[in-house]
């Protein structure tokens, strides 16, 4: 950038101050102007296809940033498919046997999916997911504006439940602080969150703002399941960051800081999540049937919270999604004990 700022006050705008655009043609002028922007079009765009330059970072540097690809390698064959297109399965092959659970959520229960998997492979239990991304499993309530996709894959869903009869437990995973709160946190891109009510008049909340609306949906969702004969699992968030943890971690290990972010503390977490914990745990307090797991405590203590390991690599693959490697090491033990529990149930019964 300082040779092109270089290059383009030397040759166009002293020159063009010097003489006067009297003095030099239109034409040399746009041309230079061109040839330079040009220029710069063409570094960048190499710079794109070879990748940034890769072998500008040192060795630990560059696994760090590499974080940001540790996600599950089948995402494009199981993320965002309907039942008709074929669901991925969860833990040991069914082999024409009745499936034991449905795993339903957005990007963040995508995230956590290999967790799942190994904790349903040791417990000997087998599954189904179902999920997009921005698409809590919430039919009664839509996105402003709303994603036809969202509504159509939890209405499939849905209808999956209803015509099966088999997944004696529905578990539902989300990144529900966002929806509760509407807000991006801390440092991330995009736009709030807006939610408007799409279920029947009676379960409609009397209080207008995602919260309430979060609750009366989650409430009727739940319910719902329960109808069936059904249990649910309503597995919290994984705290959210707020930045993105394997660049900052790279470009912490580049010059040599000390500290790859501003950090996480316990506190941050109580004040972003705590009213979305309250939900969650009181609906699972109200119904017979229904567990609650947090997750909060996987990663913070009384004060801190990790967004790396001990061995210093992200445990975020961005500012809030888990990475693979994470989820396969911190979840399987917590959902492990749901499981086996969910399969002594089902042999009493």
């Amino acid at each position: 950038s300082i040779l092109c700022s270089w290059l383009s006050y030397r040759y166009v705008e002293t020159p063009f101050r010097r003489k006067g655009p009297a003095d030099r043609p239109r034409t040399a002028v746009l041309a230079a102007s061109a040839l330079g922007l040009l220029s710069m079009v063409v570094v960048g765009g190499g710079l794109h296809l070879a990748g940034g330059l890769p072998g500008r970072l040192s060795p630990e540097a560059a696994s760090l940033a590499a974080v940001v690809d540790n996600q599950n390698p089948d995402r494009r064959r199981c993320f965002d498919k309907l039942p008709s297109d074929g669901l991925c399965s969860l833990g040991p092959e069914a082999d024409g046997r009745p499936v034991d659970f449905l795993f339903w959520g957005d990007s963040h229960a995508e995230a956590m999916r290999q967790g799942v998997d190994l904790a349903a492979r040791e417990a000997g239990r087998t599954g189904l997911f179902i999920g997009t991304s921005a698409c809590p499993p919430l039919r009664q309530l839509h996105r402003v504006p709303e994603s036809r996709r969202c509504s159509a894959l939890n209405a499939a869903a849905w209808d999956l439940l209803r015509e099966r009869d088999d997944m004696s437990v529905v578990i539902l995973a989300a990144r529900w602080p966002l929806s509760v709160e509407g807000t991006r946190y801390r440092q991330e891109a995009g736009q709030p969150v807006a939610l408007t009510w799409a279920g029947g008049a009676a379960g409609r909340p009397a209080q207008d703002g995602n919260a309430p609306l979060v609750e009366a949906a989650l409430t009727a969702t739940v319910r719902d399941i329960l109808d069936t004969g059904r249990r649910v699992v309503l597995v919290g968030s994984v705290p959210e960051v707020g930045w993105d943890v394997p660049r900052a971690s790279a470009r912490a290990e580049m010059l040599g800081a000390r500290r790859a972010g501003p950090g996480l503390s316990a506190a941050d977490v109580r004040a972003r999540a705590g009213q979305t914990n309250r939900i969650l745990s009181e609906i699972a307090g109200a119904h017979e049937g229904v567990r609650y797991l947090p997750l909060d405590d996987l990663f913070c203590d009384g004060t801190r919270c990790a967004v790396t390991g001990a061995d210093g690599v992200p445990l975020y693959r961005d500012d809030n999604h888990i990475s693979r490697r994470t989820a396969q090491e911190m979840l399987p033990a917590r959902l492990l004990d749901v499981l086996r529990q969910d399969s002594r149930l089902a042999e009493r019964q």
